[in-house]
């Protein structure tokens, strides 16, 4: 059978998400049955073995997914990061719950990310490839909970938007009530882009 441990360290739990992506992002396989043994096993059993089994489960993902929130900054600035496949970054740039002091640090990992993938890749990091790249991903990004000056930075920084794209969400920072249109890919998400992640607060320990 599979064993899945917490150990609550960044190593370990950096290295449960990347083992989790591979159970279809979060389901952990604990005590799968051989076939043999199912046989051998009575209903009754194994319907107890079942509620079990998927109790560990349920506590095991939760377990996980409250250590991702409240330790974000320092999963995305590991170098396990890198290791992720697409789905596991996107399962995780989506969430509200991160504890992040900026949304910047998002935008950071994600170019980190990036990197990574077009280094393994073997072709050069250009701003095309980057488009391409974060296709998805760029949509999960909370880019209009950042000040203009912050989105200006990151821009330059990492280019990770088309000119348009910077265009269009550069003139929303600059007025609160703008409704002009963002570009089609990323307007059906606009109320999520400016939408606060609210981890620092949840997780904000009492005085």
């Amino acid at each position: 059978c599979a064993v899945w441990t917490l150990s609550g360290d960044e190593d370990g739990i950096a290295h449960m998400v990347l083992c989790a992506s591979h159970a279809r992002l979060l389901l952990l396989d604990l005590n799968r049955e051989k076939g043999k043994d199912k046989k051998r096993v009575r209903k009754r059993d194994r319907a107890k073995r079942w509620k079990s089994r998927h109790a560990n489960e349920g506590q095991a993902t939760q377990m996980m997914m409250d250590w991702i929130n409240k330790n974000a900054e320092m999963l995305m600035e590991s170098e396990d990061w890198l290791l992720l496949p697409e789905k596991m970054v996107q399962f995780v740039v989506k969430r509200d719950t991160l504890s992040i002091n900026s949304e910047t640090v998002v935008v950071k990992a994600l170019n980190r990310w990036c990197n990574s993938v077009c280094n393994k890749k073997g072709v050069m990091a250009t701003l095309k490839v980057k488009y391409k790249i974060l296709k998805n991903l760029k949509c999960d990004v909370r880019w209009l909970t950042l000040a203009k000056i912050e989105l200006e930075k990151c821009q330059a920084q990492y280019g990770l938007l088309t000119s348009r794209e910077f265009r269009t969400l550069l003139q929303a920072a600059e007025h609160s009530d703008c409704s002009c249109p963002l570009p089609a890919a990323m307007q059906k998400h606009r109320s999520r882009m400016k939408k606060q992640r609210c981890g620092v607060v949840h997780f904000r320990k009492p005085r």
